[in-house]
C-alpha cells in the first residue's frame, strides 16, 4: 500500500531505511522507529543509516592519506626506476622533488596511481635495504 517493494526476507528497520524509497515517516507508518523522536533527530537517523557505507569508505580514505601525508620521499630518489608512473607524474615528480607522499599526491598531473607505484617503490627499496642490513 506504501509503494515498498517486497522484503523477502527478515530485516532490520535499520537496514530496510537504507532502501532508497523508506524514509523514518515511513517506518513509523509501519509501526517501526521510536514514535516519541522528534523530526530533526528523525532526519539525522535516517541520514546516518542510509549514508553509513559511504561516511566509512570516507573515513578510511581520510586515514589513507593521512598516513600518507607524512611518508618521505628518499631526496635522492631516481624517478626513472620508479615502475609505471604516468609520463606527467614523472615529469611533475622529478620538477618538483616533493619532500613527502602527501605533497606527491597534491601535484596537478600526478594520479592516485602514480602515488601508489611511488609508495610501492619506497616501500621494497627499504624491505631491500633492511634485508641487506640484517645480513650477517
Amino acid at each position: 500500500a506504501m509503494g515498498l517493494t517486497d522484503v523477502t526476507r527478515s530485516v532490520s528497520a535499520a537496514e530496510l531505511i537504507k532502501r532508497p524509497e523508506v524514509s523514518y515517516p515511513s517506518l513509523r507508518a509501519l509501526g517501526l522507529g521510536q514514535r516519541d523522536l522528534d523530526d530533526d533527530a528523525a532526519q539525522q537517523v535516517e541520514t546516518e543509516l542510509k549514508y553509513h557505507g559511504y561516511i566509512e569508505r570516507q573515513l578510511a580514505e581520510v586515514d589513507r592519506v593521512r598516513k600518507l601525508e607524512n611518508r618521505s620521499i628518499p631526496p635522492n630518489l631516481d624517478y626513472s626506476v620508479v615502475a609505471n608512473l604516468s609520463r606527467e607524474g614523472r615529469e611533475k615528480l622529478v620538477r618538483f622533488a616533493p619532500a613527502t607522499l602527501g605533497q606527491a599526491s597534491r601535484l596537478a598531473g600526478v594520479t592516485p596511481a602514480d602515488v601508489s607505484m611511488l609508495l610501492f617503490h619506497i616501500e621494497r627499496r627499504r624491505t631491500s635495504a633492511d634485508a641487506i642490513a640484517t645480513f650477517p
